[in-house]
């Protein structure tokens, strides 16, 4: 296993001049982010920080929070990776679940926590930059302080299903996430990857940095979203592989352009985070002349699987093939593995394995079976090895003893032409297990009786929605996830909606 300083090392000495991190004007080579990443480690290192230490650092898209983020991998320094825009109050709750020591950012952009930034705990990695001119010689250079299988990432989860809890990965984890991504989509020196996804999470952090790391690539970085200059950089950039959600992809497709540019260096275009829509994959395959290739993992074990070749007849329903390096089984509830085309838990082993939930030890006892880290998902695997999901083991719905699941009724639903999005989740019903309750966000005004009608033409009458309840928009986390979580304890209750029912209208 190896550390990111020790990758950085290799790449540094393979492609010294190669561009390693562009924004907008200012671009830093491999020798360059090298000497800048030691500069901030040595002085960390000044400050007494030690790999005893936790440090939360605000992780923004620009190089120096990239420099800030190395810097502490390289003195082995314990890493909370967090939203640059995260409130007082949620800062303030990570710091009871875990004493870090200090924040690390960049001052200049963190106006909603002035009184943070001006603390003696705060680092300021521009500063840094700014002040320290330190230079080293190939005699007397700094060399790494980590180790690759100690704890070294604190990475929260996006809590959309439920309370958010740091997963602990080494540098080796990382490391080897990224490799899976590198050899998967045979990314090279000769590659740019743009990432406009926030780098705290692991689609960004671990698919494109790392990645580009390992590769001696170069980094196209944005602070602003707006979709129509995602395209025109993928054009003047000579992008080759993209990493965006589907809400990105989404609105891209949808985006005004006074031309279409030609896209004809783009080889991947990646997405993760949440589900990807078939709307949305053929309005940019349309548009743009290039398909979307979904990425599935989680923040606990990484990539899971992909589809990673368009010459392959890939199955349009099927989240891919496990990568290699990955192993996964279908198991039944007694832990019997199951054969093709049989519905199952889904397991998985993979390099990038986290080790554990930080002082949780019922959750990590909970998602591990003999090493197998237990997803949670229901799947299963054709005679071809393509995976397919089906839903989660905890969201199925109790319906008087017979099971929904709520991304077979979610689907329905979205199919209503009137129907933007839509979640669907169970409510206690008392001595009679429970119900269905769908909440939607819609495209132009319905009734209930047109979307019930709607569902009783194509789903059992179980599992068409009792309750529904329609939100002008979905609550979402910087992924465009939805919070799935936050519905589900707020939901109204068939007592607050029955007013509102009157006269077959949804309730707003």
């Amino acid at each position: 296993m190896q550390t990111l300083g020790e990758v950085l090392e290799q790449t540094r000495k393979r492609n010294p001049q190669g561009i390693a991190i562009e924004l907008n004007e200012e671009r830093l080579t491999y020798e360059q982010l090298s000497m800048r990443v030691k500069r901030v480690a040595q002085r960390l290192q000044s400050y007494g920080l030690t790999s005893h230490d936790i440090v939360a650092l605000l992780l923004q898209n620009t190089p120096a929070s990239i420099i800030g983020f190395l810097a502490l991998a390289w003195s082995g320094i314990g890493t909370i990776p967090l939203d640059p825009n995260i409130p007082p109050s949620e800062l303030q709750t990570i710091k009871q679940q875990i004493p870090f020591v200090a924040l690390m950012g960049e001052r200049n952009n963190l106006n909603h926590i002035e009184q943070i930034a001006a603390s003696r705990q705060f680092i300021d990695i521009a500063s840094i930059l700014a002040n320290d001119k330190t230079q080293f010689s190939e005699t007397e250079e700094l060399g790494p302080t980590s180790d690759a299988r100690s704890t070294f990432l604190y990475h929260f989860t996006s809590g959309s299903t439920g309370a958010p809890k740091a997963a602990l990965h080494s540098q080796g984890n990382l490391v080897n996430g990224g490799a899976l991504y590198q050899q998967t989509y045979q990314i090279t020196s000769t590659d740019t990857l743009f990432i406009p996804i926030p780098l705290y999470h692991s689609f960004g952090m671990i698919g494109g940095f790392v990645t580009a790391l390992l590769s001696g690539a170069r980094v196209i970085l944005n602070k602003r979203f707006v979709p129509s200059q995602i395209v025109n950089t993928i054009a003047q950039q000579q992008v080759s592989l993209l990493f965006a959600t589907p809400m990105i992809y989404d609105l891209v497709a949808r985006c005004a352009l006074r031309e279409t540019p030609d896209l004809k260096t783009l080889r991947y275009c990646l997405s993760s985070g949440s589900a990807l829509s078939t709307e949305t994959i053929e309005k940019f395959q349309a548009r743009f002349g290039k398909p979307i290739y979904s990425v599935y993992g989680c923040t606990e074990v990484g990539i899971i699987a992909s589809r990673w070749n368009s010459a392959h007849n890939w199955p349009l329903q099927a989240l891919g093939r496990p990568l290699q390096g990955n192993c996964i089984r279908i198991v039944d509830e007694d832990g019997i593995d199951q054969p093709a085309n049989t519905r199952g838990m889904l397991l998985v082993q993979t390099p990038a394995m986290f080790s554990g939930y930080y002082q949780h030890p019922e959750a990590t006892w909970n998602v591990f079976s003999d090493n197998w880290y237990i997803t949670g998902d229901i799947a299963y695997v054709d005679e071809q090895g393509f995976l397919y999901l089906v839903g989660r083991k905890d969201t199925f719905i109790n319906v008087g003893g017979k099971k929904v699941n709520p991304t077979e009724v979610e689907g329905v639903l979205q199919a209503h032409p009137k129907v933007r999005e839509a979640i669907v989740f169970g409510q206690n019903a008392g001595s009679a297990g429970e119900y269905v309750q769908a909440v939607l966000v819609l495209r132009e005004p319905a009734t209930t009786d047109e979307i019930a009608a709607f569902c009783r033409q194509r789903l059992a009458t179980y599992k068409v929605p009792s309750h529904i309840q329609v939100v002008d928009e979905f609550a979402k986390t910087s992924l465009g996830k939805i919070r799935r979580s936050y519905y589900s304890n707020n939901a109204e209750t068939p007592e607050d909606m029955k007013h509102s029912l009157v006269g077959h209208q949804i309730r707003r």
